[in-house]
């Protein structure tokens, strides 16, 4: 764990060495074998698609021994396993939580076996025999417990067949050593041994796990949970109930267990679960306004080394945590501070946060309430956790607060409106004053700025047009002045680690380590981008005086690799100029995309973009957006180096067949349509190009899905080209079949691909095909569609039918 990367030449060694031991027969050899195998999964490397290498080349061999141990009659040994069975499931870059959703195909064949074992072993266990859970019964029950929580949520839906099989324990253990009184709703315990602590985490994880399980058996499973949930929500509510200044209720199950199981079931059973929130709130708000327990002594100067050396004075039994600081006019002060209520704040935003997003408009008459209450924690300044938590739980709260004033109207309306200022203000200086260092916590506070001002941007009334909440002009130019300022300081920090740190770094982890960091600092430049753009979009042409007197003075320069070294700032200032030109107006574009244009010819081409597809991607959206949006003369000088450019792109995509490619190559067949093919193409008639080959390229591609925005577009301008007879639907009638039916099946499945207009004349456009046709070549055609572009051709000839025209195919 010290050196993973280094020590990544060992693995195959000691991943052998641990199975051979693990079928040792000393207990203590095992128990060693076990935590060799956590180690491993811990260290090992887990790509964003959840594929680990440990995991792919020893896995199954992995799980077999850890299901073998699992069933042990040594607890410990059972355990331990157990253990593993969590650190298979979670571990990997260097984390035993890597925060990563391991591919489900690493435990799915195995799940069987694990089951097997753990129900014949650790969860067999008789906890109604006294001696046993002296013996340490209910510690492995609880790992045992954690162990099904994990596999569950990896399984997702092919942990179904178990469901029944586990479900009816885990509440079990959720209620054991309580009695429920049905005429009050309350719970008490049976014996005072029933509050012991061990019982007290037994029901915790087990109510947790519970919880977990009917989270992971996803939606479409979601009638199966219901009833159980319900017992769950029983449970909550008896507890909740109690005065929240009695700990009765906690010592019978933790409450950030429980109000984290309460969070998970709001998830599954969505609006259902609207009425146990005038219960639920309360604690998390109770929390959340709890004023902080410090205390402050003098301290000493043995005190304050020790401090400065980063050694802290905890005290487990009172949940306190000291530290000892040299304060300017106080002297040294010793200051004290209730870790676990600390705690208990970041576990409250945690849980807020998950009801908010699951319910969206049903929470929103919480909004203002709870938006109050954990707005001033942003600002909470003895814990980086409690800020980062509750500015993310602020994004889904506004989110809520959008979505109700759309839907009821009234007094609503303006909540969303009177939110904005305040979190967008609060959350920026934040940014500006919060520990550089800590990148963690910039990245939350960023990653929840970005998603309220996306929230304001989207949500839009049909009626008139306007925005729930939008920031004016002097609080927009406020906001990218300070968003400039934090990008400004993400760069120079960057900037150090690649001049200085990685030029000199020789070992291996902590090359991999400042790598880590540099993509962290990548991913909240990301989020600041994201900010000035919403930002931008909302206000549009009014941006202008902003986009000229900030953006260009900071950004123009970093267009060209000229400017830096760094192609993240190169993208971040191509990304703003992209959404200058499709946002801001065609002034603004005629003005501003010359300087893109630079940038963009160093973009795509490999031997200027440093590598980076981001940058390749962003300049791509860029043609399209200058061949749409600019004066025809923009591009004129340099159309022809362009379109060899993007015709590899998509030539060299379709040879590799990369799943990763299909962004890149949706825009560039944007692009490409958007300058030579649509009806209004500023370069359509330009020699030498073969528009034919295009043609087939564009839709080959079709439909678009990854750009909701492309898609529209790209889709309204095939109908254009359809009904201008530049495509012809007879020639073209097996192309265009695939191409609507898709479309229509993304639609009906919620996919914004194109606007209702636009699936109007496809309707119109396949009847006409189904009329002009030969109807042999129409069925054939219609068998080799996938069924989802089969159900969407007939939702597309219903709704042709509809209005008078076509008929139904028949499969």
């Amino acid at each position: 764990l010290a050196a993973p990367v280094a020590f990544t030449a060992h693995i195959p060694v000691a991943i052998e060495t641990a199975l051979s031991l693990s079928a040792h027969p000393s207990p203590r050899v095992q128990f060693q074998s076990l935590q060799l195998l956590g180690a491993l999964c811990i260290a090992d490397t887990i790509d964003e698609d959840g594929v680990g290498k440990v995991r792919t080349g020893y896995g199954a061999r992995m799980l077999q021994s850890m299901a073998h141990l699992v069933a042990s009659p040594c607890m410990k040994v059972a355990s331990h396993a157990s253990l593993a069975i969590v650190s298979f499931c979670l571990g990997g870059n260097g984390r035993e939580n890597c925060g990563v959703s391991l591919e489900k195909s690493t435990i799915g064949p195995y799940l069987s076996d694990l089951m097997s074992a753990l129900t014949s072993g650790p969860l067999s266990l008789d906890m109604t025999n006294s001696s046993q859970v002296r013996n340490g019964a209910a510690t492995v029950l609880v790992r045992a417990i954690a162990a099904v929580s994990c596999l569950a949520n990896v399984g997702g839906e092919d942990f179904v067949p178990f469901y029944g099989s586990t479900m009816p324990g885990l509440l079990g253990c959720a209620y054991f050593g309580l009695e429920l009184d049905h005429a009050s709703g309350c719970v008490h315990p049976v014996s005072p041994q029933a509050l012991s602590h061990e019982l007290s985490m037994l029901r915790g994880a087990a109510l947790e796990s519970a919880t977990i399980v009917g989270e992971a058996i996803g939606e479409d499973n979601a009638a199966m949970y219901r009833s159980d949930a319900e017992k769950i929500m029983v449970l909550a509510l008896a507890l909740l109930k109690a005065p929240a200044d009695q700990k009765a209720a906690d010592v019978i199950i933790p409450m950030d267990q429980l109000l984290a199981g309460c969070a998970r079931v709001a998830n599954v059973i969505k609006d259902d679960y609207a009425p146990f929130l005038p219960y639920v709130l309360p604690r998390l708000l109770n929390r959340a306004k709890e004023e902080a327990d410090i205390s402050v002594t003098d301290g000493d100067e043995s005190g304050l080394e020790a401090s400065k050396r980063g050694n802290l004075d905890r005290d487990d039994d009172e949940g306190t945590e000291s530290v000892t600081v040299a304060l300017p006019g106080m002297g040294t002060k010793k200051l004290t501070f209730n870790t676990t209520q600390i705690q208990e704040k970041a576990q409250a935003a945690r849980a807020m946060y998950e009801h908010a997003n699951a319910l969206g408009v049903a929470f929103g008459p919480y909004a203002e309430t709870c938006a109050s209450a954990f707005l001033p924690l942003v600002k909470f300044k003895y814990s980086p956790e409690v800020r980062s938590t509750s500015a993310q739980t602020l994004s889904p709260i506004f989110n809520a607060a959008c979505q109700y004033a759309l839907s009821t109207g009234g007094d609503a309306a303006s909540l969303p409106q009177s939110l904005l200022p305040a979190l967008v203000n609060t959350i920026a200086s934040q940014l500006e004053e919060e520990d550089q260092d800590d990148n963690e916590t910039l990245f939350a506070l960023a990653d929840s700025l970005s998603e309220i001002c996306y929230s304001a941007f989207r949500h839009v009334n049909e009626v008139n047009g306007r925005r729930v909440a939008q920031l004016d002009f002097n609080q927009s130019h406020k906001l990218v002045s300070q968003l400039v300022n934090c990008i400004g300081s993400c760069l120079e920090r960057r900037s150090e680690m690649i001049q200085s740190t990685l030029a000199v770094v020789t070992d291996e982890d902590e090359r991999a380590h400042c790598e880590d960091l540099l993509q962290i600092e990548a991913d909240t430049l990301t989020e600041y981008v994201n900010s000035i753009g919403y930002t931008l979009k909302s206000l549009g042409e009014g941006f202008v005086p902003i986009f000229e007197s900030i953006i260009v003075p900071y950004f123009g320069k970093l267009l060209l690799a000229e400017g830096t070294n760094d192609t993240r700032a190169r993208l971040a200032a191509v990304e703003i100029y992209d959404d200058m030109v499709e946002y801001c107006g065609s002034a603004a574009a005629a003005k501003f995309s010359p300087s893109l244009v630079q940038g963009i010819m160093q973009g795509i081409d490999d031997s200027t973009n440093g590598g980076d597809r981001d940058l390749k991607r962003a300049s791509v959206y860029g043609i399209a957006q200058i061949a749409r949006y600019a004066p025809n003369s923009t591009l004129s000088s340099v159309a022809f180096q362009i379109l060899p450019n993007l015709m590899s792109i998509v030539t060299d995509a379709e040879s590799a067949e990369e799943e990763e490619n299909t962004y890149l190559v949706e825009i560039t067949v944007s692009a490409l349509a958007s300058m030579f093919l649509f009806n209004d193409a500023p370069y359509g008639t330009f020699d030498g190009v073969d528009k034919s080959s295009l043609l087939k390229k564009f839709l080959h591609v079709l439909p678009i899905c990854q750009d909701y925005d492309e898609a529209k577009v790209c889709h309204d301008k095939l109908c254009d080209l359809i009904e201008s007879g530049a495509v012809s639907m007879t020639a073209e009638a097996p192309a265009l079949m695939r191409i609507v039916g898709q479309i229509f099946a993304d639609v009906e499945d919620g996919e914004e691909v194109a606007s209702t207009a636009t699936c109007s004349r496809l309707a119109v456009i396949l009847t006409k095909i189904q009329e002009s046709v030969d109807s042999g070549l129409i069925q054939k055609c219609f068998s080799q569609l996938s069924p989802e572009a089969q159900n969407g051709i007939q939702i597309a000839l219903e709704r042709g039918a509809g209005a008078g025209n076509g008929a139904v195919i028949s499969p």
